[in-house]
């Protein structure tokens, strides 16, 4: 008997039916728990109190994406149509020094690849971030997000969520309404509902959306720190985008 699994038109429907979705979130929000169940075929329907399981080959990236390929191997970077997701340079003095950043890679590199497959004609691979459960002692705000507080300014969530802001800034930086709606078809933030062992999903307003957002961000801009390690400009995530070229593809 499946005791829990996630429910398969919440899925459907916060997913646009996908095959394969990057999943990122809280420890907390249990996204661990939507990449087990999703990678395990635990994903079905209610019926007459018999959970009947979906026959879907369904891939669920997490944040490894932003790893070396070295380091993580082949396989966590092919998806299901045998592409192999790009991964943005990144400085080895910034992989060992934090985990942050290579989860913040994995973001930039789930859009360059979605920006290719709007031109090769694919479907888009969802990111869906978990970020809010029932009973959730601990919910997100623009406040605690953009804080520069060291408790909330350094939690590795935080920083991704951050990432995908500034992922949507850089994209009407460049006037580019393509990158654009591919950051908006991509992020999908999640709450999951516990019914009982029924993980239900649903679609939630991205943090972005807060009225208060936009004052608390140039607020932080003002106290933005200055770097240690400087980038060149070769492993700089932005130029990947700035000087992104179709027919290269």
């Amino acid at each position: 008997m499946i005791s829990s699994y996630v429910d398969l038109n919440s899925y459907n429907y916060c997913t646009n039916e996908a095959n394969q979705v990057v999943v990122y979130g809280w420890s907390h929000c249990l996204y661990h728990f939507v990449i087990s169940a999703l990678e395990q075929g635990r994903v079905g329907l209610k019926k007459k109190n018999i959970v009947e399981l979906t026959d879907r080959d369904i891939r669920a990236f997490d944040h490894s994406i932003g790893y070396p390929k070295i380091k993580k191997g082949r396989k966590c970077l092919e998806t299901l149509d045998g592409r192999l997701i790009e991964q943005i340079a990144i400085m080895p003095e910034l992989y060992e020094e934090t985990h942050a950043h290579l989860c913040k890679a994995g973001i930039a590199n789930l859009l360059l690849e979605n920006l290719k497959r709007v031109y090769l004609e694919l479907p888009l691979i969802p990111l869906l971030f978990v970020i809010d459960v029932n009973k959730n002692k601990h919910p997100s705000s623009a406040k605690t997000i953009l804080s520069r507080k060291e408790h909330l300014n350094d939690l590795v969530t935080h920083k991704e969520l951050r990432r995908c802001y500034r992922l949507i800034q850089l994209a009407k930086e460049l006037d580019s309404p393509k990158l654009l709606e591919v950051c908006e078809k991509t992020f999908r933030f999640i709450k999951l509902e516990d019914k009982k062992g029924r993980f239900v999903m649903k679609l939630k307003a991205a943090p972005w959306q807060s009225k208060s957002w936009d004052r608390k961000w140039k607020k932080r801009m003002k106290t933005k720190p200055v770097r240690e390690i400087s980038k060149p400009d070769d492993v700089r995530w932005q130029n990947y985008f700035i000087h992104f070229n179709p027919e290269a593809i």
